[in-house]
């Protein structure tokens, strides 16, 4: 096959009853960009395909294949796919594979991309779910609500994007659950076990929104009925992860002194409260600007306000990252 069609870039043969041996001729079609296999009977080892240094998607996957394995009984095979440096796609799954994964297998190309298959919800006996650190894409799949023994859930440190699926709520023994550093979006269940986590953290430089106990900013409901996250923009330098807001509000022109039998007549003026809108204490503040800073505290920065009505407001900003925030 290499030789009759030296520049052969495409060869889809999935999902067909194709059987025996993959020839190893194919790794001479050094021009081939998409090799699907996928779904077939095919059987014996997988051949090095090294020299298919264009290729961007290798389908392996539904077959009944075996890998050569070295002394080390390491796979191989996976060694050879590391020369090729465009590489996107790579599905084995489902084909019985076993043996070791080589040391080389952390230098597959840095165009690989990954995600979590919908198939993890078949793994009912699964407890301990790591997969931090990696770059895997795409969303956290609804399947893994179906696991319903697992007791930790690492996923910090990808590239998830979409919402935390409600399902995981059914995960009844799950204590640890950590998805920081995604690009995660919405509302955070509250319900099953989300009010119950020993150890959580969600934070994410996106739209997480959710209750306080999350320490993520508050979700507002918007006039469509759903939630999402207010944005929030600040300067460079200033961190904000969730807002708790004190305003003390004086008011000493327009709130005359009230006389009391109880009281002696010259007493301080009366102080007054009342509520204060978000967009007024950020316009109030210039988008929490520095220039409006009065101070630093050990929890959070305070920055003066000037209200709609002209009045003076102090305005608190916790940061809830430091500890006692």
């Amino acid at each position: 096959m290499g030789i009759s069609l030296p520049n052969l870039e495409w060869l889809y043969l999935g999902y067909n009853r194709l059987d025996g041996p993959i020839p190893s001729s194919i790794n001479d079609l050094s021009k081939l960009i998409m090799l699907d296999l996928g779904v077939n009977s095919f059987i014996g080892s997988i051949p090095d395909f090294g020299n298919l240094k264009h290729s961007q998607s290798i389908y392996l996957h539904q077959n009944h294949l075996t890998a050569d394995k070295s002394q080390t009984q390491e796979l191989t095979f996976l060694s050879s796919l590391t020369k090729c440096r465009n590489l996107k796609y790579l599905a084995l799954a489902d084909i019985s594979l076993n043996g070791i994964l080589p040391a080389s297998i952390g230098d597959f190309s840095s165009s690989l991309q990954s995600g979590i298959p919908s198939s993890i919800g078949g793994c009912l006996s699964l407890e301990h779910f790591y997969l931090s650190n990696n770059s895997l894409e795409g969303s956290i799949p609804q399947s893994l609500g179906s696991v319903r023994n697992l007791i930790t859930i690492y996923l910090s440190y990808n590239n998830l994007s979409g919402s935390i699926p409600k399902s995981l709520e059914d995960l009844h023994f799950l204590e640890y659950f950590n998805v920081s550093n995604n690009k995660l979006v919405g509302e955070i269940p509250e319900g099953g076990c989300f009010g119950n986590l020993s150890n959580k953290s969600f934070s994410n430089d996106h739209a997480l929104c959710g209750l306080i106990r999350f320490e993520v900013p508050l979700c507002i409901e918007n006039h469509h009925g759903s939630r999402r996250l207010k944005k929030f923009m600040v300067p460079s330098g200033v961190l904000v992860v969730t807002m708790v807001v004190i305003v003390i509000l004086v008011f000493t022109k327009k709130c005359k002194p009230k006389k009391s039998p109880l009281l002696p007549t010259a007493i301080s003026p009366m102080t007054e409260y009342r509520r204060v809108s978000y967009v007024e204490l950020e316009c109030g503040t210039s988008g929490i600007s520095e220039s409006n800073l009065l101070g630093k505290g050990s929890f959070g920065s305070v920055f003066e306000a000037t209200l709609s009505d002209g009045l003076k407001a102090a305005v608190k900003v916790f940061n809830l990252q430091l500890q006692g925030g």
